[in-house]
C-alpha cells in the first residue's frame, strides 16, 4: 500500500518485517527500480512529477493480516507430552512407525497427528 506525492512516497509492504528485501525481495526490487527510474511507486507506469498524488487512507493501522493456521502437533517420542494418550500407548507397544524420533504413521487417518 503506497501513498505518494511527487517524489515523496511511503509504502507498507505486507507480510514483511523491517528488512523488506529479505521477506519480499521481488516487491523490494520493484519499489527500488520504480524510484530509481522516476516512476510512480504503486504501478510503475506514470512518470513522477510535482503534480503526482495518490489517494488512499491516511494510515494502514486498520489493515490486519490474517494469521496462518498453527501447524498440527507432531508426536515426538523423546517428549511424550507432545503425543496424545492413544498414540503414546501405541508407541510404547511398538505399533507405530517412527522416523527421526517422530511418529510418522500409527494406522489412524491422521498419521499420529491427533489433537493435544
Amino acid at each position: 500500500m503506497t501513498r505518494q506525492l511527487g517524489n515523496y512516497s511511503f509504502t507498507r509492504v505486507f507480510q514483511a518485517g523491517h528488512e523488506v528485501p529479505m521477506y519480499q525481495p521481488a516487491a523490494a526490487y520493484d519499489i527500488f527500480m520504480r524510484a530509481t527510474f522516476n516512476r510512480d511507486i504503486p504501478t510503475g507506469l506514470l512518470p513522477v512529477g510535482d503534480e503526482l498524488a495518490t489517494a488512499g487512507p491516511p494510515d494502514t493501522w486498520h489493515i490486519k493480516n490474517v494469521p496462518p493456521q498453527p501447524p498440527r502437533p507432531k508426536c515426538y517420542v523423546l517428549d511424550p507430552e507432545t503425543c496424545t494418550p492413544h498414540v503414546w500407548a501405541k508407541v510404547v507397544a511398538g505399533d507405530v512407525e517412527v522416523k527421526d524420533y517422530f511418529v510418522v504413521g500409527d494406522g489412524d487417518p491422521d498419521g499420529g497427528m491427533g489433537e493435544l
